[in-house]
């Protein structure tokens, strides 16, 4: 078999501890100056030196490179003309740092292919023919792969909550003589317990007239349950121009309403109106609205009084001492009230006007919501005002809003309302719509929230993604317009452009009267908004914010956040190139094989094919060509202020090696004086994992050698190193 010499070392080191080594076919002496220049690359390594090589802020940092060519020295004490690499590395173990010089030392091949050390090495050729030009195949590494920007993970749905079947609904007539039960007069309430049996259209509501009469009627309530069994209630139509209407006009006392779609709906005029319900207040107990959606379109034309439009609720408000809880909802009913001029105040949600005293979590609301050219405000994609009490968790919203102030992708405000009222939070949420406010007062517009205010105001994990402007005004910021009082923002981000005259910024457009808001873990991006500054905040580039190790680990990325990411990683050679591939590239060499994840031994290459081995018995075999090196630490040369050597390093006494995905090696001072650190407790019989992590052991050193250390391995085993420390034994000369 023809061997070739390393001639020159290309030798690459990254900064967090990458260390690169090519090798190339060094030409007969005589020959060298005309081809000098004319060498093929016969081989390539990586070695491992970083600490950890996706932790960018712990690594071992190289702060020399030198390169003497020629003046290395072979095993066997020949001379030859390679290069060695001298380095000054400062690595940290145990919170301590400390400074190595360090020389890495190449050899030969030797005349025994079994000297490995298997580190991502790998030997190719073209043409299957040996000693023709040898090539670099692909790198075998998994490159770093960014993903998109965090997301938020899904949270379970609540379980069914048995509803109460006692009287049955099929058809739009006994939908609507549901009032017919009610209790008491006008003031009074309904308590029956219904059920759907079927799909109803209630296109019939379409009659020219006020439509559909809202269950519990203009001044009544509804108390008891209603489950529609998965079933949808479709074209429903009402044109009341009263308060509170939707299905159900007013629902208290311990009402339970679930499983219904209300889809297509047609409301017009009137106020605190919702596709299900135009209120929903607690009086004496808890209330229940669970797996309800919406679909359609709330308009407001010409009346002249506005509370609040939701595209699911209007208004959502409990007590202190009882709960509405929502879960599971959803509305993408689209919300228009731009030809009124009437209105001068609004709450606008895409989901709900206003929410407090309320448990709302996995909802979420698509549609738009367009207001009028008066001056209102509290429009939000998923709610138009967050407020007292109020705990809002794993909703999001998407839709566009249109407002003429404090306005926001996912609510207009979000406020503690002063004094103590309790826990109060937005937690786990995102908007994507994009927000924009023309004319009236022109204030608060963010991608998240207009504004923020209270000290009891608590928003954690939540991202935005739209845009946000305002013709005229000030605050305006890609998360947050502005903040008043003390609240509190933690790891939130926005992407967002902000677009205002004044007080405009990347993540927070201003700080408010009496403001020292706590943003904690808080990011934009630089690049997307087109924002350097921000009244808080930190900017990052786009990169930094598709980069999962940038996080800190406030950002909880096992059970919140979610972020597609690979990190770049060594592999086991030849795992991208040579897998149960036809090996005639590497006819008549000899190759270490490791298959079905556990070592197999060396085989020979005979037309393509690995003699001796049986490929069917593997599901996965990998083939590669042996490698080895040799780590050198300098010996330690101590003198006093004369001048006078009074000590040196003569040996090593103990090691500690770094590995990296690894399954064993032999370390010593030299073949024959080195233990076998095998990883496997029965020679590879059954599979095992990769190690990686430190590895201690009383170093054997030859009597007659200097402290150099062997790194080998006799069988086709992976191994990385990342670090080798040693400990030294200085014996003073006087």
């Amino acid at each position: 078999m023809t061997k070739f010499s390393y001639y020159n070392l290309i030798w690459i080191i990254v900064t967090w501890g990458l260390f690169i080594a090519f090798g190339a076919e060094r030409p007969e002496y005589e020959k060298r100056a005309e081809e000098i220049n004319n060498g093929h690359t016969l081989a390539w390594s990586r070695h491992i030196t970083g600490q950890d090589p996706n932790d960018m802020t712990s690594f071992d940092k190289f702060l020399s490179v030198a390169c003497i060519p020629g003046r290395s020295t072979k095993a066997n004490g020949d001379t030859r003309q390679d290069d060695e690499v001298w380095v000054i590395v400062k690595r940290t173990i145990d919170g301590n740092d400390y400074t190595f010089i360090e020389c890495f030392q190449s050899l030969d091949w030797g005349e025994d292919n079994d000297y490995a050390w298997f580190v991502d090495c790998a030997l190719a050729m073209s043409n299957g023919e040996m000693g023709t030009e040898y090539i670099i195949p692909d790198v075998p590494e998994t490159p770093e792969t960014l993903g998109d920007y965090p997301t938020l993970r899904t949270t379970t749905n609540q379980a069914d909550p048995g509803l109460v079947h006692d009287i049955p609904i099929s058809t739009y007539v006994e939908l609507q003589a549901i009032n017919d039960d009610k209790i008491g007069g006008v003031w009074g309430y309904i308590d029956g317990n219904y059920y759907l049996t079927n799909d109803i259209d209630a296109s019939a509501s379409d009659d020219g007239g006020q439509g559909f009469a809202p269950l519990g009627g203009a001044l009544g309530t509804f108390e008891g349950d209603f489950d529609g069994c998965g079933y949808t209630i479709s074209n429903l139509y009402m044109n009341r121009g009263t308060s509170n209407f939707g299905l159900f006009s007013t629902v208290m006392g311990a009402a339970r309403i679930a499983n219904v779609t209300m889809e297509n709906i047609n409301f017009i005029n009137g106020d605190d109106c919702g596709a299900l319900a135009g209120l929903v207040q607690c009086d004496t107990s808890d209330i229940l609205i669970q797996n309800c959606h919406s679909s359609g379109n709330i308009a407001n034309a010409n009346y002249s009084y506005d509370g609040g439009y939701g595209g699911l609720i209007g208004v959502v408000l409990g007590t202190a001492d009882y709960r509405v809880k929502i879960y599971d909802c959803s509305s993408s009913v689209d919300i228009d009230v731009s030809q009124n001029d009437l209105l001068v105040s609004a709450y606008d949600g895409g989901f709900a006007s206003n929410l407090a005293y309320c448990d709302v979590s996995n909802c979420f609301a698509t549609g738009s919501i367009t207001r009028t050219p008066t001056a209102t405000r509290w429009i939000g994609g998923f709610a138009g005002i967050i407020t007292i009490g109020a705990k809002v968790e794993y909703c999001y919203a998407t839709g566009d809003v249109e407002a003429t102030d404090t306005a926001g992708g996912f609510a207009g405000e979000i406020k503690d309302n002063g004094g103590n009222w309790g826990d109060m939070y937005v937690r786990k949420c995102y908007s994507l719509g994009n927000v924009n406010i023309e004319g009236g007062a022109g204030t608060y517009c963010g991608g998240f929230t207009g504004l923020i205010r209270g000290n009891n105001t608590e928003i954690t994990d939540c991202y935005s993604w739209g845009d946000s402007s305002m013709a005229t005004g000030s605050f305006c910021g890609g998360f947050v317009g502005s903040t008043i009082n003390d609240p509190n923002i933690y790891q939130v981000y926005s992407i967002g452009v902000p677009e205002a005259l004044t007080r405009v910024g990347g993540l927070l457009g201003g700080i408010g009267l009496g403001g020292n808001p706590v943003f904690s873990d808080t990011y934009w991006d630089t690049e997307t908004s087109g924002f350097e500054t921000s009244a808080a905040g930190i900017g990052h580039t786009t990169t930094w914010l598709k980069t999962n190790p940038n996080y800190p680990d406030t950002w909880d990325f096992d059970n919140i956040w979610y972020q597609e990411y690979t990190p770049w990683s060594p592999a086991v050679p030849g795992y991208t190139f040579y897998i149960n591939d036809d090996w005639s590239h590497l006819n008549d060499l000899e190759v270490c094989v490791f298959a079905d994840g556990r070592p197999v031994g060396n085989f020979k290459v005979v037309e393509g094919e690995l003699e001796g081995l049986d490929e069917d018995d593997y599901e996965t075999i990998i083939a590669g060509i042996n490698y080895y090196s040799i780590f050198e630490s300098f010996p330690l040369v101590i003198k006093d202020s004369f001048g006078t050597t009074i000590g040196k390093v003569t040996n090593i006494e103990d090691i500690t090696v770094d590995f990296y995905e690894s399954m064993g090696a032999h370390i010593g001072s030299s073949m024959d004086y080195s233990a076998d650190w095998k990883f496997s407790e029965d020679d590879f019989a059954t599979k095992i994992e990769p190690f990686s992590g430190w590895k201690y052991a009383t170093f054997l050193r030859s009597p007659s050698r200097e402290p150099g250390v062997y790194i080998w391995e006799w069988e086709p085993i992976p191994l990385t190193i990342r670090a080798v420390n040693t400990k030294q034994e200085i014996t003073l000369s006087k």
